[in-house]
């Protein structure tokens, strides 16, 4: 019997509690700007150094503005965990960060670099370690690709990617060298190597949060610069026809961008 695809309007679960291992309803997008060229390990001393990031003439000073998404995206996800009865742990949040291999220079996602700053300041302190005998926790995105493609290893640097690529190429949340170190929540981040642009930034994560889910996000979270937002609200949401209602933007600019700074200009 053919399924039907609900449309994303369509409303969420209205009882969610019934489902004893309830599904993911939030997405939180932090949108990846620029390249982190460094190590998730200790290798790299000064991780927040520009020399360990390729940016553009016009991100100079940027580096803080990226932290800021990132670490806006990981405290949303950090509230919004859920611990059973049982002890077990499950979040009500998915965490994408979206960003594709930008720059010829390396062969690396901005999204991947993002996840490697994270894991190289080790979260700030936003995702707690779990203790030794408790690293139980395996990428959900891993155990997709495990069921869909008989093949338990993560693909960390897919063929350069375009608007039509396979979405279960995203990368799980682990981390690239040595023994990883596993963190509470650290199974809902999820990495999207696709986006090319903002409206990929929407686009490419919502077809990996119904891939992961089987259903729509019933909120949507979108972490970028402030000054993008009607970009986002007026032309992207609408094209894709998602409620604009059920959409939340946070907006964080550089410091220069901000009314009061001395550097700010109209």
């Amino acid at each position: 019997m053919p399924t039907t695809t609900p449309s994303l309007s369509s409303p969420p679960n209205p009882n969610p509690d019934s489902n004893p291992n309830p599904k993911p309803t939030h997405l939180i997008i932090v949108c990846c700007h620029a390249i982190y060229t460094g190590s998730s390990s200790p290798s790299t001393a000064f991780p927040s150094d520009p020399s360990n990031w390729l940016l553009a003439p016009f991100q100079t000073g940027e580096i803080p503005t990226f932290t800021a998404h990132m670490q806006a995206g990981l405290s949303l996800l950090a509230s919004s965990g859920i611990t059973s009865e049982n002890g077990g742990e499950s979040n009500d949040a998915l965490l994408v960060f979206s960003g594709s291999k930008t720059r010829p220079e390396i062969d690396k996602s901005e999204a991947r670099g993002y996840l490697d700053f994270c894991i190289r300041n080790e979260f700030w302190g936003i995702l707690k370690p779990v203790s030794d005998g408790n690293q139980t926790s395996q990428s959900s995105e891993s155990k997709l690709d495990q069921n869909q493609n008989q093949n338990p290893t993560p693909i960390l640097n897919p063929d350069p990617p375009h608007p039509g690529g396979d979405i279960k190429d995203s990368t799980p949340a682990v981390k690239a060298e040595g023994e990883p170190i596993q963190y509470h929540h650290q199974s809902s981040i999820h990495l999207d190597n696709q986006a090319l642009d903002s409206y990929h930034n929407i686009l490419f994560p919502l077809l990996l949060f119904h891939t992961h889910t089987h259903t729509w996000p019933s909120l949507l979270t979108i972490i970028t610069h402030a000054f993008k937002r009607p970009r986002f609200m007026t032309l992207h949401i609408p094209a894709l026809r998602y409620p604009a209602h059920r959409v939340r933007f946070v907006g964080i600019d550089p410091e220069y961008m901000r009314e009061g700074d001395e550097m700010f200009d109209e």
